[in-house]
């Protein structure tokens, strides 16, 4: 009798351990909230007109910032786990620049859109933003219930359109659980509008019209080649670059990739084979007498030009000359290749 008394005690005291488990789990999680933001709708419209400025790709093209509510930093939300404070925000076909956590593609290429929410502090909160409830049996720190939509416009790409229209709707909800009385607390941010993006400052591409140049060197005297002599031959490059600036035409470089001794001065194609002339290279500058860089350190500018239907038109002048290089001139062919890198945004 005494070992049945013995196993329906523990039993008891086995059912006693859950039940007091269960019960503390239940009544420790909750928030708190200071102000009078919960069950409120706040809406944020962004300028209906955004100029981008220069930044690097992934950078900052354009930012907004409209105070939707004017409280200050006493307007605040505290949880204590198990609950979570969830900061979420949904963007009409929204989807996600491939690369990017928090920027979604907009209509405009090259640039993408980024939804933040900024508080009294200065505190930055881009959804989805989440915070797990502190310890139960300990004071909670206190989140300042934001105050401000931020709207950032990122350079997703090195092309960039000359502009276009950007949707700015989204539906933010800043979700904090409930109180210790039940009551949600849990505001509504919404988005509306759209800016129309002017880009006075990146091209949305360049494109040759030059692909492929000949320049014709003729034959030349040996002795006109070590006197340094030889004659020059003109050449050109031009690029159109597919927006309208003709008021403020933007900055296009250029660099050389060619098998070369030095800047300015390229080998012969076959060099040390038979019937290929020996001792000679092709010197090559531009038309301001800078020799021509291989290196995308040093490119050159190219000079506007004109405008035409394929956009803005920038030419590249250059002379070359047959120019001694090591050993002994001999007679034979002098031909070279180079290719040309355009750099532009």
């Amino acid at each position: 009798m005494n070992g049945m008394f013995e196993k329906n005690l523990r039993w008891v005291r086995a059912t006693i351990v859950a039940g007091s488990l269960i019960w503390s789990g239940a009544a420790f999680g909750s928030c708190s909230s200071s102000g009078a933001w919960p069950g409120k709708t706040f809406y944020a419209v962004f300028p209906a007109t955004m100029n981008v400025a220069a930044a690097p790709v992934g950078g900052v093209l354009a930012r907004s910032d409209v105070k939707f509510v004017g409280w200050g930093s006493d307007v605040t939300t505290a949880c204590w786990a198990p609950s979570i404070l969830n900061f979420t925000n949904t963007v009409p076909d929204g989807q996600l620049v491939p690369g990017y956590k928090d920027v979604y593609k907009t209509s405009v290429d090259g640039i993408g859109v980024r939804f933040a929410f900024v508080n009294n502090n200065g505190n930055v909160m881009i959804p989805p933003y989440r915070v797990i409830g502190g310890d139960p049996n300990w004071s909670a720190a206190s989140i300042n219930v934001p105050n401000t939509a931020r709207v950032e416009l990122v350079r997703t790409a090195t092309s960039v359109a000359s502009g276009g229209t950007v949707s700015l709707a989204f539906n933010a909800v800043f979700d904090a659980d409930k109180d210790f009385s039940g009551n949600i607390l849990r505001m509504y941010i919404i988005g509306k509008g759209t800016t129309q993006v002017t880009n006075n400052v990146y091209f949305g591409g360049c494109k040759t019209t030059t692909p492929v140049t000949n320049v014709r060197m003729g034959k030349e005297a040996i002795q006109q080649i070590k006197n340094g002599q030889a004659a020059e031959h003109s050449f050109s490059l031009e690029v159109a670059c597919g927006t309208n600036k003709p008021s403020n035409p933007l900055p296009v470089k250029v660099y050389f990739e060619g098998d070369n001794e030095a800047a300015g001065l390229l080998r012969l194609s076959g060099r040390g084979t038979p019937g290929v002339a020996a001792g000679v290279g092709i010197a090559l500058t531009s038309d301001k007498g800078v020799k021509l860089p291989f290196t995308q350190a040093n490119a050159l500018t190219m000079d506007w030009n004109r405008s035409s239907t394929d956009g803005e038109v920038y030419r590249f002048t250059g002379k070359a000359r047959y120019a001694p290089t090591t050993g002994a001139i001999t007679a034979g062919s002098g031909n070279a290749a180079l290719n040309f890198v355009i750099q532009y945004n």
